[in-house]
């Protein structure tokens, strides 16, 4: 039977875990722990699992054995000559294999990014309202790698009729500060905050090619023009600008 864990350091320590909530370059450490190699997407890959995995952290001011060997070198590179993650990035974020100009990546523009999103960028992002993983989707890595079983993992519904996977863009917009408190709650996208999201959705709207003959433009054109109206300055500047790509 093992002994709680203050009861086997009784010296007592200090720790903290937790998931891509502080400023440390897990993937850095998981390298050197054994974990895989930081492909040219900046991301660490493992040969048998992809990219697709959280990385936790557990700090410690224990002094703890590490699990590979000191004379044991890391993973080996594996990317080889392939670069579909560098071709396939819409804003040009992987500037040059292992390098990522986080200022253009769509993860960085829709989620950090409080301010209005670069006209330079808006039509790149396409439909994303929330980060991007296309330098995932597209790495061969990932082809095989194992879909999670956990329930916690999945996407969420907002309610019987809307998916938050790929959601519909007019309801997303149209979402007020409460309702978005409410349907994210205990979810990371509240990073990118209420503004963020409508932000976004706003851009999503202007991207999404919506012809008069469409049946959503009427109700993303009424949507639209409501938010061109709003006291958030981003909201309403983002809104304009889809008007202007719809009308």
């Amino acid at each position: 039977m093992r002994l709680p864990t203050r009861e086997r350091f009784p010296q007592g320590f200090d720790s903290r875990a937790y998931a891509d909530t502080g400023p440390i370059a897990e993937r850095v450490f998981a390298k050197y722990a054994g974990l895989g190699w930081l492909g040219k997407n900046t991301l660490l890959l493992n040969e048998s699992m992809g990219s697709w995995f959280f990385l936790g952290v557990i700090l410690s001011s224990l002094e703890l054995r590490p699990t590979l060997a000191a004379a044991e070198a890391p993973p080996a590179d594996l990317c080889g000559h392939c670069r579909q993650c560098l071709d396939a990035c819409p804003t040009g974020a992987l500037v040059e294999p292992y390098v990522m100009d986080a200022r253009r990546c769509i993860s960085y523009l829709t989620i950090e990014l409080r301010a209005s999103i670069p006209p330079e960028y808006r039509e790149a992002i396409g439909w994303q309202v929330y980060g991007c993983d296309i330098c995932q989707d597209v790495c061969p890595f990932n082809r095989e790698a194992p879909q999670t079983e956990i329930p916690e993992f999945h996407p969420r519904q907002a309610n019987s009729s809307e998916s938050l996977l790929e959601p519909n863009l007019v309801w997303l917009a149209g979402l007020t500060e409460k309702k978005f408190s409410a349907i994210f709650r205990g979810s990371a996208v509240k990073r990118t905050k209420w503004r963020g999201i409508v932000r976004n959705a706003c851009i999503a709207l202007g991207n999404a090619g919506l012809s008069r003959s469409n049946a959503a433009h009427r109700s993303a054109v009424d949507i639209l023009e409501h938010l061109a109206n709003s006291q958030e300055s981003v909201i309403a500047e983002s809104a304009k600008w889809a008007l202007s790509r719809i009308l």
